[in-house]
């Protein structure tokens, strides 16, 4: 097992951050170790295509790899990189962007340990997490909210479903219990959740998934929480050694991707607590944010817990919906609120250190698309008068646009964020 790190200095100079992935979360990364620590060495990115947005970052070594998505091509990857790193007197870091990356690196955190810090939990603690049905039990043991659920086995040994909805009616949510299973999965139409809007459409996606794909595992179908994007809101804790949370940050979605692939991905993010729509819910924010960090904190939980959560109009509830072992797509929002989000990591992880109090959370608003998408697409008034105050007092930040990350990147960054105009006009309607 690497030893820590003595100094900040050390970490400067000896670190290598190994990131696997190519999303906004990785390219967050790279930014904010560059800021934070102006790391001496590049990091290394492992992915399987050019994903411009980080390939042309001038801070990471770019590596596309055939096969790197799969748990043999990755851990053959991981510690030959390891074993240069050591050789060299240098110390590795590694980081995944989404859960299946996640679920690999627990599994194989005693191997990976010889060369690399690996900010993840145990295996088993990950694992029961992160199955939304065992998730939603922790809740209700703990006086949390999460939508009606039914769960419906699609391995090939469990009874056929008798199409019987239990109560919950259409339109409804469908989304797998396990994401990692669910990456394996390949069928036409396929999403990161789907909306049945009918029984027939939904009995074709159980009888697909069970009869036709590597999927075994459930298929979890929620009673669909009325609410726009504006009603996702998104909880950032770090909970350190000692089982303290030394940071916590709630974030409300403005607007999310709605293309097929990337649906539920938030392209705007605002702080709960000053937002105009829940200037009157911030008790029970806070209530809701407290009880969700002991229900994890009390299991042993270490590291980013980024939990996903709606705010029910009808009764004025906070509903989780599921646990991200691993900071969310969009965590750069961290850092605008005033924590750098991969200090607590080094501090905890790579230097051994206890937080010292964390600073007060500030206003902040993490944006992602041209304020044009803001305008013409987020409905609320309020809301929308005070994100685009955000844009013109240049508070609005997107976490690609690094000025410091030269001309190349700043090109794609800039192709990449104004591209959203088109992709909401596709996807939600033009809105001239």
């Amino acid at each position: 097992m690497v030893e820590h790190l003595s100094s900040q200095e050390e970490v400067r100079t000896r670190l290598v951050p190994v990131l696997l992935g190519a999303d906004l979360l990785i390219y967050s990364y790279i930014r904010s170790f560059h800021e934070t620590y102006g790391l001496e060495h590049k990091a290394i990115v492992l992915t399987t295509k050019d994903v411009k947005i980080v390939s042309s970052s001038k801070f990471c070594d770019y590596r596309a790899i055939d096969g790197v998505d799969k748990d043999d091509v990755l851990m053959d990857e991981l510690l030959k990189i390891g074993a240069e790193l050591k050789e060299q007197g240098l110390v590795g870091i590694v980081l995944g962007s989404g859960d299946w990356y996640a679920r690999t690196l627990s599994k194989n955190k005693d191997r990976l340990q010889e060369f690399y810090f690996v900010p993840y939990n145990d295996f088993e603690l990950l694992d029961y997490l992160t199955q939304k049905d065992e998730f939603q039990a922790l809740c209700d043991k703990s006086d949390l909210r999460h939508p009606i659920t039914l769960e419906l086995d699609c391995s090939a040994e469990a009874p056929r479903w008798d199409y019987d909805m239990h109560g919950i009616e259409f339109p409804c949510i469908a989304k797998p219990s396990n994401s990692a299973a669910w990456h394996f999965a390949q069928f036409e139409g396929k999403r990161k959740i789907h909306e049945p809007q009918s029984m027939d459409e939904l009995r074709q996606l159980y009888d697909t998934l069970r009869d036709h794909t590597s999927f075994d595992r459930k298929l979890l179908v929620q009673d669909m929480i009325p609410g726009g994007d504006d009603s996702i809101l998104n909880l950032n804790a770090y909970i350190d050694a000692s089982g303290k949370a030394t940071y916590k940050v709630l974030g409300q979605v403005v607007l999310q991707d709605h293309a097929p692939t990337g649906l539920g991905n938030p392209v705007c993010v605002i702080d709960a607590f000053r937002s105009p729509q829940l200037r009157d819910r911030q008790e029970a924010m806070r209530d809701m944010m407290d009880k969700a960090i002991r229900m994890v904190a009390a299991k042993g939980y270490r590291g980013w817990a980024n939990f996903d959560v709606k705010y029910d109009v009808r009764d004025g509830s906070f509903n989780l919906f599921e646990i991200n072992t691993r900071p969310g797509r969009c965590s750069y929002y961290i850092s605008l609120s005033g924590m750098p989000f991969v200090k607590p990591i080094i501090e905890d992880f790579v230097l051994g250190n206890q937080m010292p109090e964390p600073p007060e959370v500030q206003e902040f608003c993490l944006a992602c698309i041209p304020s044009l998408v803001v305008r013409n697409y987020v409905t609320d008034e309020a809301l929308r008068d005070y994100v685009l105050n955000a844009y013109a007092k240049g508070w609005a930040i997107d976490p690609v646009l690094y000025e410091r990350d030269g001309f190349v990147h700043g090109f794609w960054a800039k192709a990449t964020t104004t591209n959203q105009i088109r992709k909401f006009d596709r996807y939600l309607g033009s809105a001239s």
